[in-house]
């Protein structure tokens, strides 16, 4: 059961669930943890079995290969136990605005509009940074892109 906290913003969802929206730091933090046991071991098995890549078409392949891995961990966490490693930390979990857990379908379209665009150097980075101020500006649900996108919330855990 949970206590009821007047300094988080609670919603209800569709199957008359209230629930407490996860704050914007514990997203932020989340997103950095995940980004460190996602990023730092693809790019030492990338330097170690490549090497440094040499020219745009192996950067963009070595990006994309990095958009697949954070896609495939981003699904199949969340599928799994309702939210990465780094959102598990910190107490968060993806739902579906329905209440329910989101199906592997939806969490692939709420991955890659968030880390699709990535792989493209530059635009991409902007376009992460746009999601994440999307997710802020949010006044009912906080939710980004990716979220709106694929029917999902996230929320403190239970």
């Amino acid at each position: 059961m949970s206590v009821h906290r007047a300094d988080l913003q609670w919603v209800t969802l569709a199957n008359g669930d209230a629930v407490s929206l996860g704050t914007a730091g514990a997203r932020l933090l989340a997103r950095l943890l995940d980004a460190l046991l996602v990023c730092v071991p693809y790019g030492v098995v990338v330097l170690v079995v490549f090497g440094k890549p040499h020219g745009l078409a192996e950067l963009a392949a070595v990006l994309l290969g990095l958009v697949v891995v954070l896609v495939g961990y981003d699904v199949l966490t969340t599928a799994a136990r309702g939210g990465s490693v780094g959102k598990r930390i910190m107490g968060v979990v993806v739902t579906g605005l329905d209440g329910g857990p989101p199906r592997a379908g939806r969490l692939a379209t709420r991955s890659l509009v968030l880390f699709g665009p990535a792989f493209v150097p530059g635009l991409g980075q902007l376009y992460l940074l746009c999601c994440v101020i999307s997710a802020v500006a949010d006044e009912e649900f906080k939710r980004g892109w990716h979220d709106r996108a694929a029917g999902t919330v996230v929320v403190a855990e239970p």
